[in-house]
């Protein structure tokens, strides 16, 4: 009885290594599965640019950011957050940011990829109401909406520190608009895509108009924290970018996906 149960005992024991290590290779191979596969956040609250819908990160930083990582041959996860708190997220590394700025500040901070688009930022004001503009110094003393933890060029954003305008903010171009229409703002600043689809959305043609002069003309990027140490990430993305320019498939997304964005604003 001594001898079986002894062999018993071993038959046990073996059979619980083997699958301790059977299912900790699982464990392994699922969680370097899951650490591969990187995740970039995007605003929730900027079409076409990048949104949020039915629980999808969408817009054309989202899809551009798909198509370069498949590319690359790389997972890629994208989400749509506030972008206060995408940003959070960027400073402790735990994933890039697409469609971001190249701020001073920043520098610090971030490993930027090579650019994504660029953006025209334009002063939008009430109907009837426009402005000589030619820089942000002719902004002075007005009331401002912008969207909040947005950077709208580093000129401005010394200008803001000065207190130079009056700024009030909100979590998206829509609430501005809405604040602008009633005569809370003297202006708004966004990007020209984003205001012409919400313009065109909500009737507004007759309600505000566009200063001509930009305020800003800003390149956008995907970017990493620097603790994140994502540079050889970077060089690859920056190499498919570059790649994907030369063989025509980068300006086919933006076409595609800028088509359907009008498409769904009209």
């Amino acid at each position: 009885m001594k001898s079986r149960d002894g062999y018993r005992m071993v038959h046990i024991f073996v059979a619980l290594l083997f699958a301790a290590i059977f299912f900790g290779s699982w464990g392994i191979v699922l969680s370097r599965a899951a650490y591969d596969e990187e995740t970039v956040y995007v605003d929730a609250y900027n079409p076409p640019f990048m949104y949020g819908k039915n629980d999808e990160a969408t817009g054309i930083y989202s899809a551009l950011v798909r198509a370069v990582f498949s590319k690359l041959g790389e997972e890629v996860a994208v989400r749509a957050v506030p972008w206060k708190r995408a940003l959070a997220y960027l400073d402790m590394g735990k994933g890039g940011v697409g469609g971001i700025y190249k701020t001073k500040s920043r520098l610090d901070k971030y490993d930027y990829t090579d650019e994504i688009f660029s953006e025209e930022i334009m002063v939008y004001v009430p109907k009837g109401k426009a402005f000589a503009f030619s820089s942000v110094y002719d902004l002075a003393g007005k009331r401002l909406g912008v969207i909040r933890a947005w950077s709208y060029g580093g000129e401005f954003d010394e200008a803001r520190e000065k207190s130079l305008f009056k700024i009030e903010e909100r979590h998206d171009d829509i609430s501005n608009f809405n604040k602008l229409v009633v005569g809370h703002l003297d202006a708004l600043l966004a990007i020209k895509e984003s205001a012409e689809l919400i313009i065109a959305k909500n009737n507004l043609s007759d309600k505000v108009e566009c200063l001509i002069t930009p305020l800003a003309t800003n390149s956008t990027y995907i970017a990493y924290s620097k603790k994140s140490d994502k540079r050889a990430l970077i060089q690859r993305i920056n190499r498919t970018i570059n790649a994907m320019r030369r063989d025509g498939s980068y300006d086919k997304v933006l076409h595609d996906i800028i088509n359907v964005e009008i498409v769904k604003a009209y």
